[in-house]
């Protein structure tokens, strides 16, 4: 069995509530309602874990292209676009591609707001 952290005995794991763990792991527990835990002390962007490739099939996904459609404009079969959306998804917490299409053009309407 591999342990999530070399300095945790494994005895830890189960005397220890999950927020004590994620503590230990240097992981904050985001109380707000959801079950998130997020890396202490920077917030990123969400977009900042996608690769450039996977940026701009979200770009796609957000203009309303398909799967075969992606796969013709970047030169990728439809598969293995199938396999980066699902990567993308799983990246932003998705379920559905529409959420992420939705995404997208919010944060576009967010930068065409004045400062």
């Amino acid at each position: 069995m591999q342990w999530l952290h070399s300095s945790m005995h494994p005895g830890e794991y189960h005397s220890q509530g999950r927020a004590a763990i994620l503590a230990k792991l240097g992981f904050a527990h985001r109380n707000n309602g959801t079950d998130q835990a997020v890396r202490r002390g920077r917030q990123q962007d969400p977009l900042a874990q996608l690769t450039e490739q996977e940026q701009r099939i979200l770009e796609l996904i957000a203009e309303g292209d398909t799967n075969k459609e992606i796969a013709r404009e970047v030169n990728l079969s439809d598969k293995t676009v199938k396999n980066y959306v699902s990567n993308i998804l799983g990246k932003l917490e998705m379920s559905r591609r529409s959420q992420a299409a939705a995404y997208m053009a919010d944060r576009r309407a967010r930068r065409d707001l004045p400062p």
